[in-house]
């Protein structure tokens, strides 16, 4: 929100502020996207780590499987809505898509200085390994 001053209709001053009351300098240029915390090296490294190959299939004529999940982080920094776009197979979305949902908080999205929700794709890719 604002707060303008006018003198005889031409604006002498305005003071802009955040949802939690304070004074911000520069609405202009503020917005970033939602970030996971510890920045992208972080969210590939949770995002692999728990993430394992169903054992009981086996892909022919390739080593991967490569499931999208679109998902929303809400004003809050949580994960909603997280569902397989490009779906591999039911066992694999359902690996994927959690793994997604068991997120950490995130840092929410930013646009004139309120937070947003933030609209996300990620590829998440299954390895598979040979013996």
């Amino acid at each position: 929100s604002a707060t303008e001053t006018f003198n005889n209709g031409r604006l002498v001053d305005k003071q802009n502020f955040n949802e939690t009351g304070e004074m911000v300098v520069d609405t202009a240029t503020v917005y970033k996207n939602a970030t996971f915390k510890g920045g992208i090296n972080a969210w590939q490294k949770y995002l692999t780590k728990g993430l394992y190959f169903p054992e009981r299939y086996t892909i022919v004529n390739s080593d991967k499987a490569v499931v999208v999940v679109s998902f929303v982080i809400d004003e809050e920094g949580n994960v909603t809505d997280a569902f397989a776009s490009t779906p591999f197979h039911p066992d694999f979305d359902k690996i994927a898509v959690q793994q997604i949902k068991n997120s950490p908080k995130w840092l929410p999205a930013v646009s004139h200085n309120r937070k947003v929700k933030h609209y996300l794709r990620q590829p998440v890719i299954f390895s598979q390994e040979y013996e």
